[in-house]
């Protein structure tokens, strides 16, 4: 928040830089308030809370009011619930795998509401067509299962995971051969949308303002 702060002096829109410092500063604040007043199981369960909340809304907006819950357009078909973008679903839902997946794991009565919010929440993924949500999930799912494994007795371990590493350096290798069809495949192209080439001129500007950049949050405002 300091840097941020500072960053008014030289920023390209002081103003902007100067009230999204204050909002990071009152998050960073509200985020330390939370983190001394509950303990870790407590923030997870709230978090919990709020996104079994925003699963559920998003649900029934998307079956109820498809003309609100699914995008429309170029976009048309994929579900943003109870968000502005698909990508706001798909994000928040990755999210909601990896916190009900680590309820689900630890056991308690409710394991099987869990597990059931798991399974909810990455068919909510699916339905975003969010490819990055959907392939960030399914990354975590991986290395979730090589530490389940890496905590097995040495003489299962060991075997287990160096497969699981050359599978994994497989699927890798062949990737790199294929990730042309395989990003067409996914509805994208090889620039990822164009993304790629605004990469190229991201660089082309941090290499005139190398040091102090050009103020928090101020870059793509100008």
């Amino acid at each position: 928040s300091l840097i941020a702060g500072a960053s008014v002096i030289w920023s390209v829109s002081p103003d902007d830089t100067l009230r999204r410092t204050i909002a990071l500063t009152m998050t960073t604040l509200f985020g330390l308030y939370m983190g001394m007043r509950f303990t870790q199981m407590e923030l997870l369960r709230l978090l919990a809370w709020a996104l079994g909340i925003t699963m559920v809304a998003s649900w029934a907006v998307s079956l109820a009011l498809p003309d609100m819950g699914i995008m429309k357009g170029t976009l048309a078909g994929a579900w943003r619930g109870v968000f502005a973008h698909k990508n706001q679903l798909g994000s928040t839902m990755m999210l909601a795998v990896v916190v009900f997946g680590v309820l689900a794991y630890r056991g308690g009565r409710h394991r099987r509401l869990a597990w059931l919010a798991v399974f909810s929440a990455l068919a909510l993924v699916v339905l975003s067509s969010s490819q990055t949500a959907l392939l960030i999930t399914f990354l975590l799912v991986g290395l979730f299962g090589l530490s389940k494994l890496m905590s097995l007795p040495a003489r299962h371990a060991v075997p287990l995971s160096a497969m699981a590493i050359v599978a994994g350096l497989a699927l890798v290798i062949a990737g790199g051969f294929l990730i042309e069809p395989l990003l067409l495949a996914l509805g994208r192209d090889i620039t990822l949308t164009g993304r790629s080439e605004i990469w190229l001129g991201v660089l082309d500007s941090a290499a005139q303002r190398p040091w102090l950049g050009y103020g928090y949050e101020a870059f793509w405002i100008t």
